[in-house]
């Protein structure tokens, strides 16, 4: 894989790949394609597994080149340590939901449709199993009002899915998120609208 990934960043080289030094950073996966043609040094620099070049500059002298591919590697190191620790943060904080959590997800087109559901177990270290629970519905206008969950009031089937940082998707168009309680211990009612 890395030979095809080399041969179509070579593309991107004007100069004959015997007169190219190559330039890897060994604290991330930057690399640097460095030639010089017409007497002006040139450098093409890419980072991770892209095979099109973060840039593909002609620079005006060897200086300004070896600051801009050292700028180049300080700035992918930067990015790859925050990409790590985005990803030991989203591992540690886990499926973010408990039994007893209800979920709700907002959704429709010329209309609010509003759907809870109650976390009954959790399963492994990313499932849950859900079941639709009822809601609480209020008119507060012509064909609208607002909602609240009823927990253990349980109107469908029990069903599985993967959960992350407190939330999971129901099917094609449903996104449920975790419904957090007010000061009182109450949830926040939702706005719904059913025009047909």
């Amino acid at each position: 894989m890395n030979d095809e990934i080399n041969a179509k960043r070579e593309r991107f080289v004007a100069a004959p790949m015997d007169t190219v030094s190559i330039l890897q950073d060994g604290q991330s996966s930057a690399v640097a394609y460095l030639y010089e043609m017409n007497g002006r040094p040139y450098a093409v620099g890419f980072g991770g597994r892209r095979c099109k070049p973060d840039y593909n500059y002609r620079f005006r002298s060897h200086e300004s080149r070896a600051a801009h591919v050292q700028k180049h590697f300080e700035t992918l190191r930067a990015n790859e340590q925050a990409a790590r620790e985005r990803k030991a943060a989203r591992k540690a904080a886990g499926r973010g939901l408990d039994v007893g959590d209800v979920l709700h997800t907002s959704w429709g087109y010329e209309q609010t449709n509003v759907d809870y559901y109650q976390v009954t177990s959790l399963i492994g270290k990313t499932m849950v199993e859900l079941r639709e629970i009822a809601a609480d519905r209020t008119e507060t206008g012509w064909l609208q009002g607002t909602c609240t969950p009823v927990p253990d009031a349980f109107v469908g089937p029990a069903f599985r899915r993967v959960a992350k940082d407190g939330a999971c998707t129901i099917d094609q168009v449903r996104h449920a998120w975790k419904l957090k309680r007010d000061d009182n211990g109450d949830y926040r009612a939702s706005h719904w609208s059913s025009y047909y």
